[in-house]
C-alpha cells in the first residue's frame, strides 16, 4: 500500500495563520488598553489630589470664618466658652495647611499658604491678645480701631481666593473628565476599526478553507458515496501532498481492498446471522428464566411480607387488608373476600355493589353455618353476575374457609372465587393452612390490645392521681414516677428510668428539713419485706417549703418483692390550716381579752369604789372605748363569714370620694398627734360604690397605717384619674413590711411576726376584709413597701359613668 508523506500539514498552515492573527489581535489590544489606563490614572489622580487640595482649602475657609465668628461672639459676650472655640478652630487651620503641604502645590497655592500661616501667627500671638486684653477692659473703642487695622481685610480676601479657588479646581474637573470621555471614544473608535481589519482577514481566511478543504471533502464524500451504490471508484485525483491528499490515497486504497475481499465478507456476513439466530434462541430462554425467576422472587417477598405482617403488625385492618392481597396474587383469583365476625375489619377485590348485596341478602347465613359446622367448603356452580365477558357457560369456583382460634370460635372467614378454572385439592390445602395462622396473629393483636389499655389506663389513673408516686427497684433504683411528684419536689430536669439509689436520694440529702431520719426510712423501705403501709411526715424546703406526707408499700410477685412504692401526698395546706386554727384561737382569746378584761376591771371599780365624778366619766369612757373595740372585732368575724357564705349585700350609688375621703379622715380627729393629708388631683372623683362598704375600706387602711406608724405622725392620701379609672393610694412613714412578707398580707389571719409588730394587736382579718370588699368593686388592691421606711397600699377603681 502506498502511503503519501504529507508534506504541506493543513494544520500547520492554518494554524500559524489563526495564531499571527491572534498574537496581533493581543498585542495590539493590550497596548491600546495600557496606554488608554495609564493615561486615565495619571488624569484620574491628578483630579483627586485637585479634588482634595479643593475640599482642604474649603475646610480652611470654614475654619477661618468660625474663629472669626466665635471671636466676634466672645467680643460681644466675654463667654470663655466661645474664646476657647476660637483657639480650637486656628488648631484647625494650622492642621490643615500642614495637610495641604503634603500635597505638590503650585507658586499661586505655596503664596496663599504662607500669606495664612503668617497671618495666624500675628493674629495668635499680637491681633488675639490685644482684643482679648480689650474685650477684658471693656475698651470697645479701641477694639473697633482694631477690627479696622486690616485683621478683616486680610481674612476676607484669604475667603475670596478660597471661593475663586473652588471655582477653577471644578472647571479643572470638569475639563479633565470630559479629557477622559474623549479619550475613551477615540479608543472604542480604533478598537472598532481594528475589529473590523481583522473580520475582514478571518473573512477572507474562511472562504480559503472552503475552496482548500471543504470543497475536497465534498468531492471524496461524492465518490465514496457512488462505490457504496456501485462498488466502482470514482475518486478524483489530487497531487496535494497535505492530509487531504493523504485522506485520498487512503480511500483509494480501502475501496480497492473492499472490492476484492467482497467475497469473504458476505460468507461471514451469512455465519453471523445464523449466530444471531441461535443467540437470540438462547436469549429468549434466558428471558423465560429470567422471568420465572422473578416471578419466584416476587412471590418469595410476598411471602416474608406476610410473615412480617404475621409477626409484627399490630393493625387488624393492615393484617385483613395484606393476608388478602397476598392470597389473592398467590393462587390468581378473580373475587376475594376476608372479613372478621367481631371486629367487622374487611378487605375485598373483584366484588361489585350489586353482587355483594346479593350475596348478604341470599347467601351469607347460609356461608357462615356451613362454616361453623365444616370449616370449609367448595362450590361450582354456573356463573350469573361475576362472569364479565366470559360465556354465559363458564363454571365459577367459590372456596370458603372459616379462621378459628384454639377453642374452636370462628374469629374470620375468607371466600374466593375463580371464574373458568377451578381450584386444585392442592391450592385450597395451601390456602387453609396459610389461614390457619391468621387467628394466632389476630390473638395476639388482641392480648396487646388487652395489654395497651390497661398499660394506658394504670399510666393515666398514675398521672391524675395528685399525690407523687414513684416506684423503685430491689436495690432502690428508680424504675417510674409520675409527673406530680416532679412538681412537688419542684423538678429541674427528669431523671430517666434506672437512676441508682445514690443519686435520687441525694435530693432529699439536700432539700428535706430532716435528712437523717427520711434517709433512714428510705433504706429501710428498700430493703424490708413488709406487708403493711409505713408513714412517716417530712418537711421539703426547695422553691418554698412543702409539708409531705410519705406512705412505703411493698409490691410483690409470686410471694418475692419485686419493688417499693412510695406516695408523696402534699400536707402543706392542711398544716397552714392547722396553724390558722391554733394561731386565731390564739389570736381571738387574746383580742377578746383584752378589751373584756378592761371593762370589766373598770366595772368593778365603778361598782366597788367611790370616786369622784370626772373618774366615773373617764373610766365610763374607757369602758366605751373598749366595748367598740370589742364590737369591731366581733363585726370583723361576722363580716369574714358573711363574706365566705356570699350573704353580703352591696347597694351601689354615685359616690364622690373628694367629699367621703375627708369625711372619714374627720372621724380620727381624736389622733391629734397624727397628720392626714389629702392630695387630690383628680378631675373626677366619682366612683359606683357602696358607700358603708368603701368606707369601712378606708377606715381599715387608715387604722393599719396609724397602728403600724407610731414614730411617723404623717399619713398621706393621693388621688389621681389614670387608665378610665381612679386611683387612690394610702401612705404611711411607719414599721414597713418585708417583700417575703407582702404576698401574704390578705390571707385571713395572718400578721406579720417580727419583735416589733408582734406588740401591735389585730385578728390579722383587715386586709382580707378590704381585699373582698374591692374585689365586689370591680376593683385592684396591692401593696409596696419598704422596711423601715414606710408602707403604701394601692387602690384602683374603673369609673362606670
Amino acid at each position: 500500500m502506498n502511503v503519501l508523506q504529507i508534506k504541506d500539514s493543513i494544520r500547520k498552515k492554518y494554524l500559524i495563520i489563526v495564531l499571527t492573527i491572534g498574537l496581533l489581535l493581543l498585542i495590539l489590544g493590550s497596548l491600546s488598553l495600557y496606554g488608554l489606563e495609564k493615561n486615565q490614572q495619571e488624569l484620574t489622580q491628578q483630579r483627586e489630589v485637585l479634588k482634595e487640595k479643593d475640599r482642604l482649602i474649603s475646610e480652611l475657609k470654614g475654619s477661618l470664618n468660625n474663629a472669626f465668628f466665635r471671636a466676634r461672639g466672645y467680643y460681644a459676650f466675654q463667654n470663655e466658652v466661645e474664646l476657647s472655640l476660637v483657639y480650637g478652630e486656628l488648631n484647625k487651620v494650622e492642621d490643615t495647611i500642614s495637610q495641604l503641604n503634603r500635597y505638590e502645590l503650585t507658586e499661586e497655592e505655596v503664596d496663599l499658604l504662607k500669606g495664612i500661616s503668617d497671618f495666624l501667627i500675628t493674629f495668635r500671638n499680637s491681633a488675639l491678645p490685644k482684643a482679648i486684653a480689650l474685650v477684658q477692659a471693656n475698651d470697645y473703642e479701641g477694639l473697633r480701631m482694631l477690627s479696622n487695622s486690616g485683621v478683616n481685610n486680610s481674612v476676607n480676601e484669604f475667603i475670596a481666593y478660597t471661593d475663586d479657588y473652588h471655582e477653577k479646581a471644578t472647571q479643572t474637573r470638569e475639563m479633565m473628565s470630559k479629557h477622559i470621555i474623549s479619550e475613551s471614544k477615540a479608543f472604542l473608535t480604533i478598537m472598532i476599526l481594528v475589529s473590523l481589519f481583522l473580520f475582514l482577514i478571518l473573512l477572507f481566511t474562511f472562504f480559503q478553507t472552503l475552496r482548500r478543504i471543504v470543497n475536497p471533502l465534498e468531492d471524496m464524500k461524492k465518490g465514496a458515496d457512488y462505490f457504496s451504490k456501485t462498488g466502482e471508484d470514482s475518486l478524483p485525483s489530487t497531487s496535494r501532498t497535505d492530509e487531504l491528499g493523504a485522506l485520498n490515497l487512503s480511500l483509494k486504497s480501502l475501496m480497492k481492498k473492499i472490492s476484492e475481499n467482497e467475497s469473504a465478507m458476505l460468507a461471514q456476513n451469512e455465519e453471523l446471522l445464523m449466530q444471531q439466530d441461535e443467540l437470540q434462541t438462547r436469549q429468549e430462554l434466558l428471558e423465560k428464566l429470567l422471568k420465572e425467576n422473578e416471578i419466584a422472587k416476587n412471590r418469595l417477598e410476598v411471602m416474608n411480607q406476610l410473615n412480617h405482617s404475621l409477626t409484627f403488625s399490630l393493625d387488624r385492618q393492615e393484617l385483613v387488608q395484606i393476608v388478602r392481597e397476598y392470597l389473592h396474587d398467590k393462587f390468581t383469583l378473580d373475587i376475594s373476600f376476608l372479613w372478621l365476625v367481631e371486629t367487622l375489619e374487611s378487605s375485598s377485590k373483584g366484588i361489585t355493589e350489586e353482587f355483594d348485596r346479593r350475596f348478604m341478602e341470599e347467601r351469607y347465613g347460609y356461608v357462615m353455618e356451613r362454616l361453623h359446622n365444616e370449616g370449609s367448603f367448595s362450590i361450582v356452580r354456573e356463573g350469573d353476575i361475576e362472569l364479565g365477558l366470559a360465556p354465559k357457560d363458564t363454571l365459577v369456583n367459590d372456596f370458603f374457609v372459616a379462621i378459628t382460634e384454639e377453642n374452636g370460635e370462628m374469629v374470620a372467614g375468607f371466600s374466593c372465587s375463580r371464574i373458568g378454572n377451578l381450584f386444585t385439592k392442592e391450592e385450597m390445602i395451601d390456602m387453609k393452612g396459610l389461614l390457619n395462622r391468621v387467628s394466632l396473629s389476630l390473638e395476639r393483636i388482641r392480648l396487646y390490645e388487652i395489654n395497651r389499655y390497661e398499660r394506658t389506663l394504670n399510666e393515666g389513673i398514675v398521672k391524675t392521681i395528685q399525690e407523687g408516686i414513684f416506684l423503685v427497684g430491689p436495690q432502690g433504683e428508680l424504675l417510674q414516677y409520675n409527673q406530680s411528684l416532679y412538681d412537688l419536689l419542684s423538678g429541674e430536669s427528669h431523671y430517666a428510668k434506672g437512676t441508682p439509689y445514690s443519686t435520687w436520694i441525694l435530693l432529699y440529702q439536700k432539700f428535706a428539713e430532716n435528712p437523717d431520719e427520711i434517709i433512714a426510712f428510705y433504706e429501710q423501705a428498700v430493703k424490708d419485706s413488709f406487708t403493711d403501709i409505713r408513714r412517716i411526715q417530712y418537711t421539703f424546703k426547695r422553691k418554698g417549703t412543702k409539708v409531705i406526707y410519705l406512705y412505703a408499700a411493698s409490691v410483690f410477685s409470686e410471694g418475692i418483692k419485686t419493688s417499693t412504692i412510695f406516695v408523696n401526698r402534699d400536707i402543706t395546706k392542711e398544716h397552714e390550716v392547722d396553724q390558722m386554727k391554733t394561731e386565731l384561737i390564739s389570736t381571738v382569746s387574746h383580742e377578746l381579752r383584752t378589751p373584756l378584761s378592761s371593762i370589766i376591771g373598770f366595772a368593778e371599780l365603778l361598782l366597788s369604789k367611790q370616786m369622784t365624778n370626772e373618774k366615773k366619766d373617764k373610766y365610763i369612757e374607757t369602758i366605751y372605748k373598749e366595748s367598740n373595740r370589742l364590737s369591731h372585732l366581733v363585726d370583723d368575724f361576722l363580716d369574714v363569714q358573711r363574706m365566705e357564705s356570699g350573704k353580703v349585700v352591696y347597694h351601689f350609688t354615685e359616690v364622690d370620694m373628694s367629699t367621703l375621703l375627708p369625711e372619714i379622715v374627720e372621724n380620727y380627729a381624736y389622733q391629734s398627734n397624727y397628720e392626714i393629708n389629702i392630695d387630690n388631683v383628680a378631675s373626677n372623683n366619682i366612683l359606683i360604690a357602696d358607700v358603708q362598704r368603701i368606707t369601712q375600706v378606708f377606715v381599715n387602711l387608715l387604722s393599719n397605717a396609724i397602728k403600724f406608724s407610731p414614730d411617723k405622725k404623717q399619713i398621706n392620701i393621693h388621688l389621681s384619674n389614670e387608665n378610665n379609672g381612679l386611683k387612690i393610694t394610702v401612705q404611711d412613714h411607719g414599721l414597713g413590711i418585708s417583700e417575703e412578707e407582702i404576698p401574704k398580707l390578705f390571707q385571713k389571719f395572718h400578721r406579720v411576726d417580727s419583735s416589733e409588730t408582734r406588740k401591735i394587736g389585730g385578728t390579722g382579718l383587715g386586709l382580707s376584709i378590704v381585699k373582698e370588699i374591692i374585689e365586689h368593686h370591680q376593683g385592684q388592691i396591692w401593696i409596696t413597701s419598704i422596711e423601715g421606711e414606710g408602707t403604701t397600699v394601692h387602690l384602683f377603681f374603673s369609673q362606670r359613668i
